[in-house]
């Protein structure tokens, strides 16, 4: 009887044992966690980070220790138009006198003296810095033609003011004809402006050389 039962308990066992192995399990350890699961260790990498070479260590590059400086800086060359400085066309320019600032009759009269000493003038610009030597203006032929002109001038000028119109001025007067011109220049706002000149010594009596002349210039 016993034989009986045992060979059909391995006649049980051997065909489940083919198919799967038989777990067995125990009932007190399915209440106890299993530590593999619960205790979740980290690694050595990821509790130390050391940083790196790099983050620790920063060396400043080549370029920002050496700071040159800047050739365009240090070299400071003049600018070309600085130095050359032009002229203003306006300071250069001298304003045309108007003709309107002599009175048309009065200018006829100086013109006629002038022609009287051959001296040509169309305009009122050809009086401007006209030079008239001293020795020519004492010519006795212009001393005798301008007195002539006296009662035609006392008709435009008034002879108490003017003592080239008196009579008696060739008598009076050193030079009559230089002093007639000077004073109806300056009648007309002009000036017979006298200059002189040295041109040196006299080698038998070591006395300068003088030549005295008249430049007519306009009255500021």
């Amino acid at each position: 009887m016993n034989c009986d039962l045992m060979s059909n308990v391995e006649a049980i066992v051997e065909p489940m044992a083919m198919d799967e192995p038989m777990v067995i399990v125990d009932p007190m350890a399915m209440d106890e966690p299993i530590v593999e699961e619960l205790i979740v260790e980290p690694t050595v990498e990821e509790l130390i980070v050391e940083p790196t070479v790099e983050e620790l260590i920063v060396e400043p590059t080549v370029e920002e220790l050496i700071v040159e400086p800047i050739v365009e800086e240090l070299i400071v060359e003049p600018i070309v138009e600085e130095l050359i400085v032009e002229p203003i066309v306006e300071e250069l320019i001298v304003e045309p006198i108007v003709e309107d600032e002599i009175d048309k009759d009065n200018f006829e009269l100086i013109k006629e003296i002038f022609t009287i000493i051959n001296k040509n003038i169309e305009t009122y610009y050809d009086l401007m810095e006209m030079r008239i030597d001293h020795h020519y203006l004492r010519q006795p032929i212009f001393k005798e033609k301008l007195y002539d002109m006296i009662p035609k001038l006392k008709k435009k000028y008034k002879s108490h003011k003017l003592t080239c119109l008196h009579n008696n001025s060739l008598d009076k007067q050193k030079f009559p004809t230089i002093n007639m011109i000077r004073q109806i220049l300056k009648c007309n706002k002009l000036k017979l402006t006298p200059q002189i000149l040295c041109k040196g010594y006299n080698k038998i009596n070591n006395q300068k050389i003088i030549e005295r002349y008249y430049i007519i210039k306009k009255i500021v």
